[in-house]
């Protein structure tokens, strides 16, 4: 009788552990999961935050060249 105890007591903490450890299984790889799409997103945001950069730059370059090109010399006076 006392070896009956035993063993249900036993199995009962093997079963009582298994779905403890599915559980915390599921809700780790449910948050390793979240946790990629949430670094995905991170990442592209950085992309395209890098080739707004990029575009911004190059603007500025363009502009500075045009007020470059646009200034008038000391030969090109304007005369009256």
């Amino acid at each position: 009788m006392e070896r009956c105890v035993l063993v249900a007591i036993i199995l009962f903490k093997f079963v009582f552990d298994w779905v403890t450890y599915d559980n915390g299984l599921k809700k780790g790889i449910d948050l390793k999961q979240k946790e990629t799409i949430e670094d995905s997103i991170i990442n592209q945001r950085l992309v395209e935050k890098k080739n707004l950069v990029l575009q911004i730059d190059s603007l500025e370059k363009i502009k500075s060249m045009l007020r470059s090109s646009n200034r008038p010399s000391g030969n090109d006076s304007i005369k009256y």
